[in-house]
């Protein structure tokens, strides 16, 4: 009999649609504590929670997966442990405890992705492959919201806990399948690691990542109230959020193309570019058509900054941090900036009006792109400096 074996880019395939399907899946979250009967207020102290968790959770599991060198057995604790809190949401209905419950599923979900990330480029034969690999991600979670969006219309909101939880536990045993040998124990310098902030790329990306990422945040928060505040019904809010989960998957297939023609540099500003368009259009127009069909823009720019930013880690991280590298990437994008994007929100709310934040978010991602234009610009004339003498020198 024929042994037959999935490869590793099959697997990671399938492990990214299945986790991102289980992502979408919990998008509805919103609607089911309206339907408890929680608060605005309570909703928003709920939601605040996982941004604050990505800044305890992503650099622990950071850690332990580069400490022990075992990220196939992180991935297992952080799935397993983040279905057994989501089932936990069944058993209550009280706030306190689901502001408890919050803290330890964002605890456990938060570095799922930014292990997997990490993992997958070691597997990778060509790291290129990265964005084409990401794009099974978008997919199932494009697929997700309309999927699981008709089957909670039909068996009820309370199940969204249920199937979210099953799908962790089927990605999970998905995940088993990725073959990594668990290695042995590593020295971690927590010295040495502090070095990597004395890295000026890095600490450049990092500033260039919460700059812009403070800007997708308030978007986040507002963007259906202002459609919905122009006169867009839910119908279209929906379609809007819809098209930019489905344009995601194109632009992901082509960032093979991509990231072996432009330098991360080009990459960078470029989607700081796009995210700033974005933003000019959102502030300047009240067309509908137009500001639904820019979610083009969205999709680009993200796709774009998405695996860009991850490969760029990959690249700059020593061997033994490049987990430690991802995790403090991602909270830093989504942890630091969504606490500071949601409070930024309120102020400008409270001073402007959502016109006037869109321009003021336009200027914010067109300084990121100035401040890694520059940045790596500096790096790569000296990298092409010191080239330049050693060749002189032979």
């Amino acid at each position: 009999m024929k042994d037959v074996r999935l490869t590793a880019s099959t697997i990671l395939r399938v492990f990214y649609f299945c986790l991102f399907f289980s992502v979408g899946a919990f998008q509805f979250l919103n609607l089911y504590y309206g339907q408890i009967g929680f608060s605005q207020r309570e909703i928003g102290i709920l939601f605040a929670v996982g941004p604050f968790m990505m800044l305890v959770g992503q650099p622990f599991w950071g850690y332990v997966s580069d400490r022990w060198d075992a990220p196939k057995w992180v991935l297992g604790i952080l799935l397993s442990g983040s279905a057994l809190t989501a089932l936990g949401f069944l058993l209550t209905d009280r706030f306190s405890l689901y502001l408890v419950l919050n803290v330890f599923y964002w605890f456990f979900q938060s570095a799922i992705n930014p292990i997997i990330d990490s993992t997958a480029l070691k597997l990778l034969p060509d790291k290129n492959q990265y964005g084409s690999i990401r794009m099974w991600g978008a997919l199932g979670y494009a697929l997700s919201v309309v999927i699981v969006g008709w089957l909670l219309d039909v068996v009820g909101l309370f199940s969204l806990f249920i199937i979210h939880a099953c799908l962790l536990i089927f990605t999970l045993a998905i995940g088993l399948q990725l073959p990594i040998k668990r290695g042995n124990e590593i020295k971690f310098d927590w010295k040495e690691a502090t070095q990597l902030f004395k890295s000026k790329p890095y600490v450049a990306f990092l500033v260039f990542n919460f700059l812009l990422q403070l800007t997708v945040s308030i978007n986040n928060s507002f963007y259906g109230l202002y459609l919905k505040e122009l006169g867009v019904g839910v119908t279209m809010v929906g379609v809007a959020l819809l098209i930019k989960s489905i344009l995601e998957v194109p632009f992901f297939g082509l960032s093979n193309r991509l990231i072996t023609r432009f330098s991360f540099r080009f990459l960078f500003a470029l989607g700081a570019f796009v995210y700033a368009l974005r933003w000019l259009i959102l502030g300047i127009s009240t067309a509908t058509s137009l500001l639904i069909i820019s979610q083009v823009l969205l999709s680009l720019s993200f796709s774009l900054l998405s695996f860009t930013s991850v490969l760029f880690v990959d690249r700059i991280m020593p061997d033994h941090y490049k987990s430690t590298g991802q995790t403090l990437y991602w909270a830093t994008s989504m942890g630091i900036s969504g606490v500071v994007g949601n409070v930024l929100a309120a102020w400008f709310l409270n001073n402007y009006s959502m016109g006037e934040m869109y321009r003021w978010i336009t200027a914010m991602a067109l300084l990121a792109g100035l401040i890694i234009w520059f940045s790596l610009g500096r790096e790569e004339s000296k990298a092409h400096r010191k080239k330049t003498t050693k060749e002189m020198k032979m």
